[in-house]
């Protein structure tokens, strides 16, 4: 009897295990978030598809401020408009919530220069997808961090962040960093 009761509890395992998804979500793929397999920068990170458990060593950019952020993969230019990119790999979660946001002191603080409440992504059933975002007018010149946060609407309550570092430049007037940006 007991060799039953093991088979069954093993044979229940797997069966959990095979209809479990995988931890694969959704990251941002451009701009080529630090730890990003295109960002040739920085050191990889295979964890950037999982949602932050630690706090506050998750936070900002799945810790990837104090791993190193390399040189800065893009330039903008404020009031110009660009494409954000992000790609799904497994449990989709419904889509959700998203923000873009800028921080020009190290992750201390973020502006957030877009919301997306609910329906992002656009498509949760696609496995890439894109949101457009405008840097706004006032944005200061020089090196600064850009964040994509997502917050999905089904399952577990989790949070995602990836980072890019960019610069900010502008060929017709320089602005230079003032903290009420």
């Amino acid at each position: 009897m007991n060799y039953i009761h093991r088979f069954r509890d093993v044979f229940i395992i797997i069966l959990f295990l095979l209809g479990v998804p995988t931890s694969q979500h959704r990251f941002m793929i451009h701009p080529p978030p630090m730890g990003g397999e295109l960002n040739k920068y920085t050191t990889r990170n295979y964890d950037l598809d999982v949602p932050m458990t630690q706090w506050p060593g998750d936070f900002p950019c799945k810790g990837a401020l104090e791993k190193g952020v390399g040189q800065p993969v893009l330039s903008y230019k404020p009031g110009k408009t660009y494409q954000m990119k992000m790609q799904a790999q497994g449990a989709n979660h419904d889509g959700g919530s998203c923000q873009i946001s800028l921080s020009f002191d190290k992750g201390g603080s973020w502006k957030v220069i877009k919301s997306i409440l609910g329906n992002c992504p656009r498509n949760p059933a696609i496995d890439f997808d894109a949101t457009s975002f405008t840097i706004p007018h006032d944005t200061p010149e020089g090196e600064a961090y850009f964040a994509w946060t997502w917050f999905n609407n089904e399952g577990n309550r989790e949070m995602y962040m990836n980072c890019a570092h960019i610069t900010v430049a502008n060929t017709a007037t320089k602005r230079s960093y003032h903290p009420e940006f």
